[in-house]
């Protein structure tokens, strides 16, 4: 791992909990945080769903075709590798 010279690192995370900051501070040259919400009481919208699918690599594809194909008319972000 190289710090410094021209390169830039950066971390998103939808979730800042204490490990992400350390995360940060280990491997970030003067990190910076940036927060949205962050006088809310939560920062997850009430409205907000969340869930999560473990899928063999074979399905995958399959997988994410069919949620979205369910989920026609509702805004969605995906996550996967």
């Amino acid at each position: 791992r190289k710090k410094g010279g021209d390169r830039q690192t950066m971390l998103f995370s939808a979730t800042q909990t204490k490990r992400v900051a350390d995360l940060a501070a280990l491997s970030l040259d003067k990190p910076e945080y940036v927060g949205v919400h962050d006088k809310e009481s939560s920062a997850t919208p009430t409205s907000l769903r969340q869930s999560y699918i473990v899928v063999p690599l074979e399905h995958k594809l399959d997988a994410i075709f069919s949620f979205l194909k369910s989920h026609l008319q509702r805004k969605t972000i995906i996550f996967f590798s």
